[in-house]
């Protein structure tokens, strides 16, 4: 029996006791073994060839193959015998007329000069004489410019095979000589396949999900899969397990990882940090292991978009594992979760105190808000505007009613003071006793960007409040010419009125009678409103940035002897870019259109419909609540009008 020294000095690695021996034996590359093959059937082989590819897919190996099909003693053939002269002298490396070179390490002129002097040799006892440069990028300019005339037309028999793992450094001019095969990454599943038939063939038993841990940390290179495989063996006394592949390459624990994730999840960010705390005192890779989160968030946003079909080179307790995660979590949450974890990656390499990094990382994904689809925000204050009762968060019918405030003040200033600073007051927090922070409302166009709200912001508008002059609104106007609404605890004017909306309420002061354009009295008027609506419905359709003042305006008569038609707006800014000649005069036809008259647009701020403007100070008030200043802040927009709540309700 020999003895353990002499069986170590014996020992041949699995990569390269199991290399390839011929073109059907090289893996995941057919792309390129089969037209070689078919160029030797058809008698149409090339002189020179540039195989490219990531290190680890078989280019050196795949040359040595065509070598030993061009020199086969019952060649050319596809199919070398490998028990003939020639081709055992290929498999062993000593044959004469197949050299080796390493351009990364020969690449002067003077390397290149020798090996050009042997090209004109006729070859020592096979059939061609074949040149390997491997790493072939590694040639100097000028080893490069002594190549190429000799690598364009070289004598027949010779051969020349170009190996590299970055293809776009060589010239344009070695490139347009020779035939060039692209070595693509192999992918994980035949990794962990062909990773399998190695672990039976040496009498071993592995678990799938150890196989495809391999297969991804190989990261699409055959050799290095072999490599990894005869570490995780030599590591795992019996079957080989995940765990044990993890422990021999030194991995991060993926079901730690799981635990972490899962406590962010319940928003428990004490726990996520105790498990890293754990992990860092077992010895974890900070790096790595930040990696994993963010592998597993990726993981979990393909398997709430698609399923498993995505993740096919998971194991099955792998997708297990992450299934729950999937079914809790939406897409752009687990999204929002990668973004953060990939940040604090690229961050933990550049730190010195890389735990610290991590720590707020999960911090993050444990307190990061809520997201509400805009639609459903944008729908619950078009009810609330229209009187209606909003509908609940998943729009399948009204919100449940706000439970009654406890304590009263006391318990509003209690649940203030519990709450983190930059935080938004949640809609009870805001209604729940007097003096406390008023809600908001708050809404965005399409084209101001952006896909919701942070929870409490977009659950204001849950439950509609009761006309009061005491209580404004606060107008926004956010960007791309969209109107937002905010709830403020003040009531103010803005500007003083110019132009033609000055003229026209002065002319007509609030004290006039609505008249109504369809006759009658209040019935009339009513129907007038109507159809205004539907006026301002087709002029905001046709072009939305000129006409969006009017979505909130109100029909408030006509003045048959002047021939004045006054509408109410939000705003003196409102009421002047209305009274502009062209909006005017296209509110004027719209006018003629609909009710048969020709009659001049005037547009009357609501403060001036109402006969007076409030005080100053609550016009700061307004514009400096919280409220109204996260709504400017999210909608990138401004404050266009304070107005009572009465006018916008109303």
């Amino acid at each position: 029996m020999a003895s353990p020294k002499t069986s170590a000095a014996a020992y041949e690695v699995l990569a390269r006791r199991l290399r390839p021996r011929t073109f059907a034996d090289v893996i995941g590359q057919e792309h390129v073994t089969r037209p070689l093959a078919r160029s030797i059937e058809t008698g149409r082989v090339a002189h020179a060839f540039v195989f490219s590819g990531i290190r680890g897919v078989g280019k050196t190996t795949t040359a040595r193959i065509l070598a030993r099909a061009l020199n086969c003693e019952h060649g050319p053939t596809p199919l070398p015998c490998g028990t003939c002269r020639p081709c055992l002298e290929i498999s062993e490396g000593r044959s004469l007329d197949v050299l080796e070179v390493d351009a990364a390490s020969q690449t002067g002129i003077d390397a290149a000069r020798e090996l050009l002097e042997t090209v004109k040799y006729q070859p020592a006892s096979n059939r061609f004489r074949i040149y390997i440069i491997d790493e072939a990028h590694g040639l100097s300019r000028q080893a490069v410019d002594a190549f190429l005339k000799t690598l364009e037309e070289p004598p027949p028999h010779a051969k020349f095979i170009l190996a590299t793992t970055a293809a776009q450094k060589l010239s344009a001019t070695i490139l347009s000589r020779c035939q060039r095969y692209d070595f693509r990454a192999v992918p994980t599943a035949t990794i962990a396949t062909a990773l399998a038939a190695m672990v039976a063939g040496e009498k071993r038993e592995a678990e799938p999900d150890a196989l495809a841990t391999l297969a991804r940390e190989a990261g699409g290179s055959l050799r290095d899969a072999t490599s990894l495989l005869e570490q995780a063996l030599a590591w795992a006394e019996g079957p080989l397990r995940a765990a044990d592949v993890r422990m021999a390459l030194g991995l991060p624990d993926a079901e730690a990882a799981s635990a972490m994730l899962e406590r962010a999840r319940t928003r428990d960010a004490a726990g996520a940090l105790s498990l890293l705390d754990t992990a860092v005192r077992g010895g974890a890779d900070l790096p790595r292991l930040t990696t994993e989160l963010a592998t597993q968030a990726r993981h979990v946003a393909l398997l709430a978009v698609g399923g498993k079909a995505l993740l096919e080179d998971l194991g099955e307790a792998e997708l297990a594992r992450l299934a729950g995660l999937a079914a809790d979590l939406s897409p752009e949450t687990a999204r929002r979760w990668f973004r953060i974890l990939l940040s604090a990656s690229d961050e933990i390499g550049r730190s010195g105190s890389p735990q610290m990094v991590l720590e707020l990382a999960l911090v993050d994904l444990a307190t990061l808000p809520e997201l509400r689809p805009l639609d459903e925000i944008l729908e619950r204050l078009e009810s609330v505007a229209a009187g209606r009762p909003p509908r609940g968060p998943g729009g399948d019918g009204p919100a449940a009613p706000p439970r009654p405030a406890s304590g009263g003040a006391a318990g509003a200033g209690t649940r203030a003071a519990a709450r983190p600073a930059g935080m938004v007051p949640s809609p009870r927090e805001s209604a729940g006793a007097p003096g406390a922070a008023p809600r908001a409302l708050t809404s965005k166009s399409p084209g101001t960007g952006g896909t919701g709200l942070p929870e409490a912001a977009a659950q204001a508008p849950r439950r509609p409040v009761a006309a009061s002059s005491e209580k404004p609104t606060a107008v926004v106007r956010a960007g791309q010419g969209a109107n937002v609404s905010a709830r403020t605890a003040s009531t103010a004017d803005e500007g003083t009125p110019t132009g033609r909306a000055e003229a026209g309420a002065a002319a007509l002061p609030s004290a006039t009678p609505p008249i109504p354009l369809s006759g009658g009295t209040s019935s009339g008027l009513a129907a007038d409103q109507a159809r205004w609506k539907g006026l301002v419905t087709t002029l905001t359709s046709r072009n939305a940035a000129r006409f969006f003042r009017l979505s909130y305006s109100r029909l408030l008569g006509y003045d048959e002897a002047a021939g004045v038609v006054r509408v109410e707006v939000t705003g003196r800014e409102a009421a002047t870019a209305l009274a502009e000649p062209v909006v005017a005069r296209e509110i004027e036809e719209a006018i003629r259109r609909e009710f048969g008259r020709e009659l001049r647009f005037v547009a009357v701020p609501a403060e001036a419909a109402e006969g007076g403007s409030a005080p100053q100070s609550l016009d700061r008030a307004g514009r400096e609540d919280p409220i109204v200043k996260l709504s400017v802040e999210v909608f990138s927009g401004h404050v266009e009008a304070v107005l009572p709540r009465t006018r916008r309700e109303g």
